[in-house]
């Protein structure tokens, strides 16, 4: 793994240790979510932030961000934000389901 790979990493890793900390607080005052909504709304987070990211990388990778000599400038910045939606994403569900099985 280079550089750019490891910076992307450490990217993605400390937004997930922030947003499951500002997820922290649906314990004490859960979101405005009906809690038989909960299930669909973190299957939406899932499947949706799963998407973006496939679909962003195969969209950067078809327009030539990953060369062989490594990545582009553009392709590390796109694939930083696709990275950080998937993690909001997958953070989110977690919290979601997390707050649904402490509320039943």
């Amino acid at each position: 793994m280079n550089a750019s790979g490891i910076a992307l990493f450490a990217i993605w890793l400390a937004y997930g240790f922030y947003r499951w900390r500002t997820c922290a607080k649906w314990r004490e005052e859960p979101p405005a979510i009906d809690i038989k909504r909960i299930p669909v709304v973190a299957l939406l987070w899932l499947v949706g932030s799963a998407a973006i990211l496939l679909g962003g990388l195969y969209a950067v990778f078809l327009l030539g961000g990953f060369p062989n000599e490594g990545i582009t400038p553009w392709a590390f910045a796109v694939s930083a934000a696709v990275g950080v939606v998937f993690v909001h994403g997958q953070v989110t569900a977690a919290a979601l389901l997390f707050v649904q099985a402490s509320r039943t």
